[in-house]
């Protein structure tokens, strides 16, 4: 099921975060440590950063460039 958070892999309706413009989906409790340290989505490894928004939004850069998978 592509509903659930691919990190934890459960389905509860809890606190999501999306990564734009790739759209990928996660429990902001799961990707926020993730896209702390790596600043990339976990999915396809697009650099993302950080909206000054209270939701924290994260967001792909415009450049699209893809981030060494290590």
């Amino acid at each position: 099921d592509d509903r659930g958070c691919p990190i934890c892999m459960d389905d509860d309706e809890v606190a999501w975060k999306e990564t734009k413009p790739c759209g990928h989906r996660f429990h902001g409790r799961c990707v926020e440590p993730w896209l702390k340290a790596k600043g990339s989505c976990p999915m396809c490894r697009r650099q993302v950063v950080a909206r000054p928004t209270q939701s924290s939004s994260w967001t792909i850069l415009s450049s699209g460039r893809r981030l060494p998978s290590s």
